[in-house]
Protein backbone atom coordinates (compact mmCIF):
# COMPACT_ATOMS: atom_id res chain seq x y z
CA UNK A 1 0.00 0.00 0.00
CA UNK A 2 1.73 3.13 -1.19
CA UNK A 3 1.16 6.63 0.12
CA UNK A 4 -1.71 8.20 -1.81
CA UNK A 5 -1.02 11.81 -2.75
CA UNK A 6 -3.56 14.31 -3.98
CA UNK A 7 -2.07 17.22 -5.87
CA UNK A 8 -3.23 20.12 -7.96
CA UNK A 9 -1.98 21.64 -11.15
CA UNK A 10 0.46 24.51 -11.51
CA UNK A 11 2.99 25.87 -9.08
CA UNK A 12 0.58 27.02 -6.39
CA UNK A 13 -0.63 24.33 -3.93
CA UNK A 14 -4.36 23.66 -4.28
CA UNK A 15 -6.73 24.90 -1.52
CA UNK A 16 -7.02 21.58 0.29
CA UNK A 17 -3.24 21.30 0.67
CA UNK A 18 -3.01 24.81 2.05
CA UNK A 19 -5.92 24.03 4.35
CA UNK A 20 -4.27 20.81 5.56
CA UNK A 21 -1.18 22.75 6.59
CA UNK A 22 -3.34 25.34 8.35
CA UNK A 23 -5.21 22.57 10.15
CA UNK A 24 -1.97 21.13 11.47
CA UNK A 25 -0.81 24.53 12.70
CA UNK A 26 -4.00 24.92 14.71
CA UNK A 27 -4.16 21.34 15.97
CA UNK A 28 -0.50 21.11 16.99
CA UNK A 29 -0.71 24.48 18.75
CA UNK A 30 -3.80 23.34 20.65
CA UNK A 31 -2.20 20.14 21.91
CA UNK A 32 1.26 21.50 22.63
CA UNK A 33 1.92 21.65 26.37
CA UNK A 34 3.51 24.55 28.21
CA UNK A 35 6.71 22.50 28.36
CA UNK A 36 6.73 22.10 24.57
CA UNK A 37 5.64 18.47 24.49
CA UNK A 38 3.03 17.51 21.91
CA UNK A 39 0.09 15.22 22.70
CA UNK A 40 0.02 13.13 19.53
CA UNK A 41 -2.77 10.88 20.82
CA UNK A 42 -5.13 13.86 20.88
CA UNK A 43 -3.86 15.19 17.57
CA UNK A 44 -4.50 11.98 15.62
CA UNK A 45 -7.79 11.51 17.43
CA UNK A 46 -8.89 14.99 16.35
CA UNK A 47 -7.70 14.66 12.76
CA UNK A 48 -9.44 11.31 12.47
CA UNK A 49 -12.68 12.66 13.91
CA UNK A 50 -12.70 15.66 11.57
CA UNK A 51 -11.82 13.55 8.54
CA UNK A 52 -14.60 11.00 9.08
CA UNK A 53 -17.24 13.58 9.90
CA UNK A 54 -15.98 15.71 7.02
CA UNK A 55 -16.75 12.88 4.60
CA UNK A 56 -20.38 12.81 5.76
CA UNK A 57 -20.71 16.59 5.65
CA UNK A 58 -19.25 16.64 2.14
CA UNK A 59 -22.00 14.28 0.97
CA UNK A 60 -24.60 16.49 2.62
CA UNK A 61 -23.17 19.67 1.10
CA UNK A 62 -22.63 18.32 -2.42
CA UNK A 63 -25.64 16.03 -2.80
CA UNK A 64 -28.28 16.42 -0.09
CA UNK A 65 -28.31 20.20 0.32
CA UNK A 66 -28.83 20.99 -3.41
CA UNK A 67 -31.51 18.29 -3.65
CA UNK A 68 -29.58 15.84 -5.83
CA UNK A 69 -30.23 13.08 -3.27
CA UNK A 70 -32.57 12.90 -0.31
CA UNK A 71 -31.00 12.08 3.04
CA UNK A 72 -32.49 8.58 3.04
CA UNK A 73 -31.05 7.94 -0.43
CA UNK A 74 -27.60 9.27 0.44
CA UNK A 75 -27.37 7.31 3.69
CA UNK A 76 -28.64 4.26 5.47
CA UNK A 77 -30.11 5.66 8.70
CA UNK A 78 -29.87 3.50 11.82
CA UNK A 79 -31.70 4.40 15.02
CA UNK A 80 -30.41 2.93 18.29
CA UNK A 81 -31.86 2.44 21.74
CA UNK A 82 -30.19 5.61 22.97
CA UNK A 83 -32.62 7.54 20.76
CA UNK A 84 -29.97 8.75 18.31
CA UNK A 85 -29.62 8.32 14.56
CA UNK A 86 -26.43 7.15 12.87
CA UNK A 87 -25.54 7.29 9.20
CA UNK A 88 -24.04 4.49 7.10
CA UNK A 89 -23.95 3.61 3.42
CA UNK A 90 -21.92 3.16 0.27
CA UNK A 91 -21.16 6.85 -0.27
CA UNK A 92 -19.65 7.14 3.19
CA UNK A 93 -17.67 3.96 2.68
CA UNK A 94 -16.25 5.25 -0.61
CA UNK A 95 -14.97 8.41 1.07
CA UNK A 96 -13.56 6.46 3.97
CA UNK A 97 -12.20 3.35 2.28
CA UNK A 98 -12.08 4.12 -1.45
CA UNK A 99 -13.68 2.37 -4.42
CA UNK A 100 -12.69 1.05 -7.85
CA UNK A 101 -13.58 4.48 -9.21
CA UNK A 102 -11.69 6.51 -6.60
CA UNK A 103 -8.52 5.29 -4.95
CA UNK A 104 -8.19 8.37 -2.74
CA UNK A 105 -9.77 7.88 0.67
CA UNK A 106 -9.25 8.59 4.34
CA UNK A 107 -7.88 5.06 4.61
CA UNK A 108 -5.35 5.38 1.80
CA UNK A 109 -4.07 8.78 2.92
CA UNK A 110 -3.56 7.80 6.56
CA UNK A 111 -2.82 4.10 6.16
CA UNK A 112 -0.36 4.59 3.32
CA UNK A 113 1.51 7.25 5.28
CA UNK A 114 1.64 5.04 8.36
CA UNK A 115 3.23 2.20 6.39
CA UNK A 116 5.74 4.59 4.82
CA UNK A 117 6.52 5.90 8.31
CA UNK A 118 7.38 2.39 9.51
CA UNK A 119 4.12 0.84 10.71
CA UNK A 120 4.40 -2.95 10.67
CA UNK A 121 0.67 -3.47 10.25
CA UNK A 122 -2.61 -1.60 10.04
CA UNK A 123 -5.99 -2.34 11.61
CA UNK A 124 -8.12 -4.83 9.71
CA UNK A 125 -10.41 -2.78 7.50
CA UNK A 126 -13.43 -5.08 7.58
CA UNK A 127 -13.15 -5.70 11.30
CA UNK A 128 -12.87 -1.99 12.03
CA UNK A 129 -16.00 -1.19 10.00
CA UNK A 130 -17.89 -4.07 11.58
CA UNK A 131 -16.89 -3.08 15.10
CA UNK A 132 -18.04 0.52 14.66
CA UNK A 133 -21.51 -0.70 13.69
CA UNK A 134 -21.72 -3.24 16.51
CA UNK A 135 -21.06 -0.60 19.18
CA UNK A 136 -23.41 2.09 17.83
CA UNK A 137 -25.21 3.75 20.72
CA UNK A 138 -22.93 2.27 23.40
CA UNK A 139 -20.16 3.73 25.54
CA UNK A 140 -17.62 1.88 23.39
CA UNK A 141 -18.60 3.84 20.29
CA UNK A 142 -15.74 6.03 19.12
CA UNK A 143 -13.24 4.79 21.69
CA UNK A 144 -10.02 3.76 19.90
CA UNK A 145 -8.85 0.24 20.69
CA UNK A 146 -5.28 1.00 21.67
CA UNK A 147 -3.31 0.36 24.87
CA UNK A 148 -4.55 2.44 27.80
CA UNK A 149 -1.35 4.49 27.77
CA UNK A 150 -2.29 5.78 24.31
CA UNK A 151 -5.95 6.60 24.91
CA UNK A 152 -6.68 10.25 24.05
CA UNK A 153 -7.93 12.33 26.97
CA UNK A 154 -11.04 13.32 25.01
CA UNK A 155 -13.43 11.34 22.86
CA UNK A 156 -13.63 11.99 19.11
CA UNK A 157 -17.26 13.01 19.69
CA UNK A 158 -16.13 15.68 22.16
CA UNK A 159 -13.64 16.87 19.54
CA UNK A 160 -16.43 17.36 17.02
CA UNK A 161 -18.66 19.19 19.47
CA UNK A 162 -15.92 21.60 20.45
CA UNK A 163 -14.04 21.99 17.19
CA UNK A 164 -16.03 21.23 14.05
CA UNK A 165 -17.44 24.74 13.67
CA UNK A 166 -13.94 26.25 13.61
CA UNK A 167 -12.69 23.57 11.21
CA UNK A 168 -15.64 24.12 8.89
CA UNK A 169 -14.88 27.84 8.90
CA UNK A 170 -11.27 27.05 8.00
CA UNK A 171 -12.41 24.94 5.03
CA UNK A 172 -14.54 27.86 3.85
CA UNK A 173 -11.69 30.32 4.35
CA UNK A 174 -9.45 28.27 2.07
CA UNK A 175 -12.31 27.61 -0.36
CA UNK A 176 -11.92 23.85 -0.15
CA UNK A 177 -14.44 22.06 -2.35
CA UNK A 178 -16.79 19.69 -0.46
CA UNK A 179 -15.29 16.64 -2.19
CA UNK A 180 -12.06 17.29 -0.28
CA UNK A 181 -13.50 18.19 3.14
CA UNK A 182 -12.84 14.88 4.83
CA UNK A 183 -9.67 14.22 2.88
CA UNK A 184 -8.18 17.57 3.94
CA UNK A 185 -7.94 16.36 7.54
CA UNK A 186 -6.67 12.94 6.44
CA UNK A 187 -4.03 14.74 4.39
CA UNK A 188 -3.06 16.73 7.50
CA UNK A 189 -2.61 13.43 9.33
CA UNK A 190 -0.53 12.13 6.41
CA UNK A 191 1.78 15.13 6.64
CA UNK A 192 2.31 14.57 10.37
CA UNK A 193 2.87 10.85 10.00
CA UNK A 194 5.52 11.33 7.34
CA UNK A 195 7.31 14.17 9.14
CA UNK A 196 7.15 12.81 12.70
CA UNK A 197 7.74 9.09 12.29
CA UNK A 198 10.31 9.12 15.08
CA UNK A 199 8.09 11.05 17.50
CA UNK A 200 5.11 8.71 17.77
CA UNK A 201 4.39 5.08 16.86
CA UNK A 202 2.82 5.21 13.37
CA UNK A 203 0.78 2.05 14.01
CA UNK A 204 -0.83 3.60 17.08
CA UNK A 205 -1.28 6.91 15.26
CA UNK A 206 -3.07 5.28 12.33
CA UNK A 207 -5.26 3.17 14.62
CA UNK A 208 -6.37 6.18 16.65
CA UNK A 209 -7.06 8.30 13.56
CA UNK A 210 -8.80 5.61 11.51
CA UNK A 211 -11.06 4.40 14.31
CA UNK A 212 -12.06 7.99 15.07
CA UNK A 213 -12.74 8.58 11.38
CA UNK A 214 -14.86 5.49 10.90
CA UNK A 215 -16.99 6.14 13.98
CA UNK A 216 -17.42 9.90 13.57
CA UNK A 217 -18.46 9.53 9.94
CA UNK A 218 -21.68 8.07 11.32
CA UNK A 219 -22.81 10.64 13.90
CA UNK A 220 -25.83 12.86 13.42
CA UNK A 221 -24.73 16.48 12.81
CA UNK A 222 -27.87 17.67 14.57
CA UNK A 223 -26.54 16.20 17.82
CA UNK A 224 -23.46 18.41 17.84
Amino acid sequence: MEVERITGQGNSPPPFQKAANAVNEKIVAKYRGSDGTIDYTCIYNALGAFSGFGVQMAIREALVKPGKLSEDKAFVVVKTTDGKSYYLGDLLNEGLFGSPHSKISVWSLIGGAALSAGAKQLPDLREMASHSVKVLGTKAFGVPRVPVAFLPRETPYDVLQLGWKAMHELLAEYEVQPLFWGWTFALAAQYLLLSNSNSFDPTIAATIALEAAVSMSKVDPRDL
